[in-house]
């Protein structure tokens, strides 16, 4: 290498600066404005512990990378500086320093300029702005705080109109999200933080081999009639919360999934093995539903109503009560549940 290309590149490594959306455990690297995607998710990169890439297709149809997010426990800002000097001509980069200029610097939250009515849910007549999302979750906070507080996490962020982006953990580092107070606009563990950060659908999370939470996904496939077929689905939720108060006990409430089918969950009274207890839910709807063809715990026909366990799992989730969905309905009680 001769010393020119030395000294270039020791320049470069010094212009390199997180940017000023950084927080204290991830460094953050903006590469192209987040409204240019229709639909955003993360992935960790395969040859850098701590190294993260969120990626996502565009509105043109490519894919692309909209930022890269390094977990400072791992990387200073330096070392950063040398990993994207080796890896930049991976990327594409549009967004520049100077269009973070009098944006986010030096100020809080609650500084910054925010565009409350920005449209983030625009689907089948059902409108929601950001606003409007922040201030459901005002209203419900407390509810929905008590079935997402003891769990992981997993929060869908509405990043433009109809544009979403899955988030499972708070930074690079794998740290998972946590929720266990109302209040705290710069406390990642209060919902206050996230309803003010874009946040769409709340989804009580599994991690580990043990749960303390059961439930069934009662999901109409392919709806024929979706009036006549959720009434089917509907008048069969009576006999999954019989066999899910039989197989796993613990509280049982029903819930309108604010999609197309219904949630049939169960507060446990002590964890049990989450495999184990999928394994014995499933067998035990098939019993129940044993000669049917209008109901089935496995691939679904047009239709067929699916009685589905698969979430159950280690890492699987569900949508939490009172959230809203992408589709701009919102998880609510159905008979039986105050």
């Amino acid at each position: 290498m001769s010393l020119s290309e030395i000294v270039r590149q020791v320049l470069q490594e010094r212009r390199f600066r997180f940017d000023p959306n950084s927080t204290e455990g991830q460094g953050r690297l903006r590469l192209k404005d987040p409204k240019l995607f229709r639909r955003m998710w993360t992935r960790k990169d395969p040859h850098a512990k701590g190294v993260t890439h969120i990626i996502g297709v565009m509105d043109d149809g490519r894919y692309g990378t909209q930022a890269v997010r390094f977990d400072r426990d791992v990387w200073s800002e330096s070392e950063a500086a040398r990993w994207w000097r080796r890896n930049a001509d991976r990327f594409r980069k549009v967004w520049k320093p100077k269009d973070w200029k009098g944006l986010d610097e030096g100020r809080t939250f609650q500084e910054r300029e925010h565009d409350w009515r920005e449209l983030i849910i625009d689907h089948d007549g059902e409108r929601w702005t950001r606003g409007q999302i922040r201030d459901h979750y005002r209203k419900v906070g407390p509810k929905l705080l008590r079935a997402l507080r003891d769990h992981d996490v997993v929060i869908i962020l509405g990043m433009g109109r109809n544009k979403f982006v899955l988030k499972r953990n708070r930074d690079g580092a794998g740290t998972r999200i946590r929720i266990e107070k109302l209040k705290g606009i710069e406390d990642p563990h209060s919902l206050e933080y996230w309803i003010n950060r874009r946040a769409v659908e709340f989804h009580i999370a599994l991690h580990g081999p043990r749960t303390d939470v059961a439930w069934v996904d009662i999901d109409i496939h392919k709806p024929k009639s979706l009036g006549k077929d959720r009434a089917r689905a509907r008048s069969i939720v009576p006999r999954v919360a019989k066999v899910i108060r039989r197989v796993a006990g613990g509280s049982i409430s029903r819930w309108d999934s604010g999609r197309t089918g219904f949630h049939v969950m169960s507060n446990l009274r002590e964890e049990d093995n989450v495999n184990d207890l999928r394994r014995s839910l499933r067998s035990a709807l098939d019993a129940e539903f044993k000669g049917s063809d209008e109901v089935t715990t496995k691939i679904a026909k047009p239709g067929q109503i699916r009685l589905d366990v698969t979430t159950l799992k280690n890492t699987g989730s569900l949508r939490a009560p009172y959230s809203l969905s992408v589709f701009g309905r919102v998880k609510r009680p159905i008979g039986g549940v105050k």
